[in-house]
């Protein structure tokens, strides 16, 4: 699943991101719509050739199992990624 979202990047070290979701479940006769959002921030460590980012995101999602319900779901996703494996292209 794709989440459409806008990341800019105010300096060359950091980033921030926004964005939105929704969802939707069809249970007998019953069609709920979901929705969610997601924020993060990027903080790149150009000595180092890596990337940490924290990212949130809250969601209303529509039960696949109980008709009528919707249940709050937070995540919160801290990664590091590195990059040139400590190689340079020079």
């Amino acid at each position: 699943m794709r989440i459409p979202a806008i990341e800019h990047f105010f300096t060359n070290w950091f980033a921030s991101r926004l964005g939105i979701e929704g969802s939707l479940a069809v249970l007998n006769d019953s069609i709920m719509l979901g929705y969610g959002i997601l924020g993060g921030i990027t903080f790149r460590i150009v000595e180092w050739h890596c990337d940490l980012d924290l990212n949130l995101t809250y969601r209303m999602r529509p039960s696949r199992v109980v008709e009528e319900l919707l249940y709050p779901d937070f995540i919160c996703l801290l990664s590091v990624s590195f990059s040139d494996v400590f190689r340079s292209r020079n």
